[in-house]
Parts: C-alpha cells; structure tokens; sequence
C-alpha cells in the first residue's frame, strides 16, 4: 500500500485560539516549502499541550513532507490514539509501518480498517496490501514453528516494543516486552529491546544481565555484543567493552539493522579505524543503498571519516544520510555546526549525551546540587557533587571521552561537573581540553575559569585555540577589590598625601617633592610615601635619585606591590625582560589586588609583552583591562600602543577634517 499524507477529518469543535495560531504559522510555512521550520513550530507546542487532534495532523503533513517516515508514523499513531474514528489516520499508520519495515503492525492496522471501514474507497488497496504482506511473513513465521496467529501474535508484540523503545516509551516498551516474554522467555529478540530499555531507565546492571542471557542463548548475536559493548564502555569497564568488541568485529550473525549496530559500538569506544574498515565492507556488499541504507550508520562513518582528515567525504555522508531521512537531527546538527564561525563550532560527535548518561543520572545530579545550593556555601555544593561521584565513579571514566568527542551538551556536563566537584581526575581532563581545539571557544574558557578557580591555573597567559587559531588568552586569579590594603594614614599624613597627588597629576613635581618629604618625615617606612616621592624626582629629571630609592624600597618592602612593578619596569629600561617577567610573575600569584594596583600591573605588563614582541598578548592584556576599568583615561593611550587603533584611517580622517576647515 503505497504512503500517503492522512487526509483531516472533520473537526468536531473549534480548537483554542493558540492553536488555532500556530496551525496558520505552520500551514503558512508548509506551503512556504519550509516543512521543516513549521514541524518544529509544531514539535515545540506540542510537547507543551500534547494531544490536539488539528496539530498532529498538521505535523504528520510535516513529517511526510519531509520524507521522515519516524516522525510521521508516530504522528500517525499519536493520532489514532486521540481519534480511533479517522479512518485516513489508521490508512496513514499502515503506511508508515510498511515503510518502516513493521509489517506485523501493519497487518493488524489493515486488518482494523477493514473490520471497521469495509466500504472505504480504499478498501480493496488495503485488502490487496495484507495479502502481500502475509506472504511476506509467512516464510519468517515458518522459522518459529508456531501456528500462523500465534506466529503472528509474537511479531506484533516484538513491533510494539521496538516502536515504544524507538520513540523513548520506555514504561509501555517494557511492558509489553515483559508480557511477550513470559510466553516465550527465551525470544532473543524480545530479550535484546529489553536490555536497552533497562540500560536507558538507568538501570545497567540489569541490562547486562539480559545481554549475557542472549549471549547463553546466541554466542555470536550481533545485538547483544553491540549493547553489551556499550554498556560496559558508559560503565566504566573499558576492558570488558574492548573484549566485546572483539567479539563484535568477528561475528558474522545475521541481524536488522546488522552494520548499524556494530558501527555504535565502535563508534563509543572511539575506534575510527574500525568504523571505517565496517563503511568499506558495508560498501562491497551494497549496504549503502536503500532499503538496507541506515542514516545512523552513515553518520558514523562521516564522523569517522572527519577524524582522518577526509572533511569532504564526512560532508558528503552527512547530506547522504538526511537525504535517506530528511528530518534525521544527528545529521543536521554536524553540518549546521560547520556552518557556524570557527569560535562556535564544537566539532562533530558521534554520539549525544543520552548515549553516554541516562537521563535518571541526570536528574539525580541536578537534586543533589539544588538541595546542597540551599544551604548557600560553596562547599557544600562541592562535597555534594563529590558525593554523587562516589555514587557514579564510571563518570570520572568518560569524562575525558565526552570533552573529547561528544556533542556539547556532553561537553558542558563534564566542564560543570570537574567545576563543581573539583575532583582531581576531571580538572586534569579538563587541562587537556583546554589545550586541544574540540569544542566551542567558550567551553574552552569556562574550563580554563574551573581550572583557574580550583587553583590549577595561575595568573597569565595560556596558549589556546580561539576563533580558529592559537592565540595567548589571559587569566586572572585574584580579586580586584576598591578596598586598599595598607594602613590608614594620620589625619596630617594623609592632608599631605593627598595635595602631593594632586600635585604629580597637576604636573607641579616639585610641590609633590616638598610636601611628601613633610609626610616621610612623620612617617619615615611608608612605602607609598617613598614610591611617589621617588616618582617626583623621576619627573623633575632626577633618574639615579629616583631609580636609587626605589631600589631601596623594594630592599625594605619587598612585597610592596609598587615597588614590584618599579623594579620591573627599571629591568626592562636595561633590557632584561627576564627579570621583569619574574617580577611580575611573581604578583599574578597574589590573591588579591586594589584598582590601582592593578592598573599599574596592566600597564606593567602591556609594555613587558611589547618588549618581548607579543603583541596578541599585549592586546589581551589591555582587553582584560578594559573590561574590568572601562572608563579608565589611559586605555586610549594603551589602546594606540597595542594596535587596536587604525592609525592609518586617524590620518586620513583628520587630513579630510583640515582640507574641510580650509575649503
């Protein structure tokens, strides 16, 4: 019977206005030629207010136009469920089983039809469809050495539980597949559905159980191998899932969806080389052409491909495979990532965080942190998350492997989880991915501010891929606080302290000269006295007087943070830039600083990598800087220093001003 798009049935009472609004934005789209944009329209208030008979018509139209027979045989079902009275649904449905290799189903929707709808105009199609496709099951029925309906009962209820696992139902897919079971325990089938959908609930343990029960049964099953690999790998027992896989590559068992199946188990455990020998063999044996053609196994082999440098291959697997399923997302979402600028790529991933985390795990995390986070202490959040690795240890295992190759939900996951736990095994995955170019610029950098907040990554530079190059990115350790660490000055002290600052901004060295040495006179071991007293000299061309006093005050203080950068810059006067790197170096460990002290780190710093002909770094600087003190009078001077001013244009526009002022 050949697919067709279900016609609507009669609306029997006029739907709620904001469907009534979506319905025009969705038709408006479908006949715009954008199916897809109005499925997603619909997709999105459909998980909202699921169940409105007008929408899931409208999306199966979508689905159909798309050509993606998964989404629109579960609108199809969806919609029979809600209507049993539309007759072109249940006509739809049948199609949509055919088309998705579910025969069994199909027969007893045909069969429905018929039953229910014996005058349709479409009755002798349908009856002339389920007469093709008993004779299509009855050599597979034969093999199970049952009587035809009992036969027949059997692949039904395997169908319905691949139909629940395949659109996540996993309560009504465990149902039903507990229920066929304990007719005949030993369907391998059966056993094989019911071990994903364990392994999806979160519950491994008994997955596996069910996977090793098949292997009993079938030593070479290429389902149970597959899973069993998986599962092992997610676990955190990389050995049990290598020797799986060794199995795996080796047998030779018929199963459904056979290449598929191997290929996501090489897939998780990173095995390029043999994902790609599978592609080669799937090749020669004309796997790659429909109906055997997979969209997920095309996909694995373009991400494999991808990660040996064949860029134009992976992309031509990619549009294969949506060109199979239009609406297949996995696909979609590798080629869209590569329309992204190089900052906000991530890089392709085989697998999504569902494949490496349930759902539950999920979920337990997320209580764990929010009941610790109302007790308002840092480390409260930290013990919790700490306490929930102890509980889940195979996540310090995959964290590495999800940083490394998955998709960037999974990558955020392990950046928030190393963040919060700051366990030692998942801070040192994250300093490795900091230094690789997977993932998008900013999850690069909220790594680094993880690492840098777990005290792993001192003050500096770092050498990062960012917007598609390597570049030095600064990170800053320390607090910047308006609050000064040196003591308050007397009420006479501080009058003259003041008037001589002003002086030295007013350009009056001399007046500073004579009142800081009033102010050292009553308070002879202030550094900061001594430092703008020696600036005074410096300004009034007194080089060697001013250079000798600060030399001595960084021997008597020598932690003052002034005196520090003094002696820097001093250093870089004579061209030792290694000493004033060391100098400074020394500073970026402390913990805190004041504004001023700060700004004069910046300025330190900007012409110590000028000296050293670094001017990315030098620009990193100043825009660290700028972002912390925006409104600071001498970025503009810096800002002309470090190139972020097009000099050349200044020129040419202040020319047109005066050839103007002249004309």
């Amino acid at each position: 019977m050949p697919k067709k798009k279900s016609s609507r049935s009669p609306r029997k009472a006029t739907p709620p206005r904001r469907v009534i609004n979506r319905l025009y934005e969705a038709e408006e789209l479908l006949e715009g030629g954008q199916p897809a944009e109005a499925a997603r329209l619909l997709e999105e208030f459909d998980r909202r207010h699921p169940g409105f008979v007008p929408v899931l018509e409208t999306l199966a139209d979508a689905y159909y136009e798309l050509q993606d027979m998964h989404g629109y045989e579960w609108a199809c079902y969806r919609l029979l469920q809600v209507d049993d009275s539309n007759a072109d649904a249940a006509l739809a449905l049948g199609g949509a089983y055919i088309a998705n290799f579910r025969p069994a189903l199909a027969i007893r929707v045909l069969e429905y039809i018929l039953r229910r709808w014996p005058d349709h105009e479409r009755a002798a199609e349908a009856r002339q469809t389920l007469d093709q496709l008993y004779i299509g099951l009855h050599s597979e029925m034969e093999e199970l050495g049952l009587a035809e309906a009992e036969a027949l009962e059997l692949a039904v209820l395997n169908e319905q539980v691949r139909l629940f696992l395949e659109h996540g139902r996993l309560p009504q897919g465990k149902q039903v597949a507990e229920k066929l079971l304990k007719s005949y325990p030993d369907f391998v089938p059966a056993i094989n559905n019911l071990s994903q959908i364990y392994a999806q609930q979160g519950d491994t343990r008994r997955a596996i159980e069910l996977c090793r029960r098949v292997l009993a049964i079938e030593p070479d099953n290429v389902h149970a191998l597959s899973n069993l690999t998986r599962m092992s790998f997610v676990s955190g027992q990389p050995e049990e899932a290598a020797a799986m896989a060794e199995r795996l590559k080796a047998s030779q068992a018929p199963a459904i969806d056979f290449w598929t199946k191997k290929a996501e188990a090489f897939s998780i455990l990173g095995d390029d080389r043999a994902v790609l020998d599978l592609y080669e063999q799937a090749k020669k044996a004309g796997a790659l052409k429909p109906p055997e053609a997979s969209p997920l196994f095309l996909h694995l082999a373009a991400v494999a491909h991808w990660n040996q440098g064949k860029e134009k291959e992976a992309r031509r697997l990619w549009q294969r495979a949506l060109d199979l399923q239009p609406g297949f997302e996995l696909a979609q979402q590798q080629l869209d990532d590569l329309k992204q600028p190089p900052g906000h790529r991530c890089g392709p991933w085989g697998m999504p965080l569902a494949v490496w985390i349930t759902g539950g795990t999920i979920r337990e995390l997320s209580n764990t942190l929010e009941k610790a986070a109302r007790r308002k202490q840092d480390s409260a959040v930290q013990a919790a998350a700490g306490q929930f690795l102890d509980r889940h240890p195979e996540l310090i295992f995959l964290a590495p492997h999800m940083l490394g190759r998955s998709d960037p939900l999974s990558i955020d996951f392990a950046i928030n989880l190393a963040g919060m736990s700051h366990h030692p095994d998942l801070l040192a995955a994250l300093e490795e991915f900091i230094r690789g170019q997977r993932g998008r610029d900013k999850q690069r950098i909220n790594a680094a501010q993880a690492l840098s907040e777990a005290g792993l990554l001192p003050s500096g530079t770092t050498r990062m891929w960012m917007a598609g190059e390597w570049r030095d990115i600064l990170f800053l350790s320390f607090e910047i606080t308006p609050e000064p660490d040196s003591p308050h000055f007397s009420p006479e002290v501080q009058q003259l302290y003041e008037e001589a600052y002003d002086a030295l901004q007013d350009d009056e060295p001399q007046k500073a000269q004579r009142l800081l040495e009033q102010a050292v006179a009553l308070e002879p071991d202030s550094p900061s006295l001594l430092n703008n007293l020696a600036k005074a000299f410096d300004m009034q061309g007194e080089e060697e007087k001013a250079h000798a006093m600060l030399q001595d005050i960084h021997r008597r203080f020598p932690d003052y943070t002034f005196g520090i950068i003094s002696m820097a810059h001093m250093a870089m006067q004579v061209g030792d830039v290694d000493k004033a790197r060391d100098l400074l170096n020394g500073l970026m460990q402390r913990k805190r600083l004041h504004y001023s002290e700060y700004e004069v780190l910046c300025m330190a710093q900007i012409e110590l990598c000028l000296a050293e002909k670094n001017k990315d770094a030098a620009r990193s600087w100043f825009e660290t800087w700028e972002r912390v003190d925006p409104e600071n009078p001498k970025l503009e001077i810096y800002r002309l220093r470090v190139g972020l001013v097009d000099t050349a244009a200044m020129f040419e526009k202040l020319m047109r001003r005066k050839k103007g002022r002249k004309g």
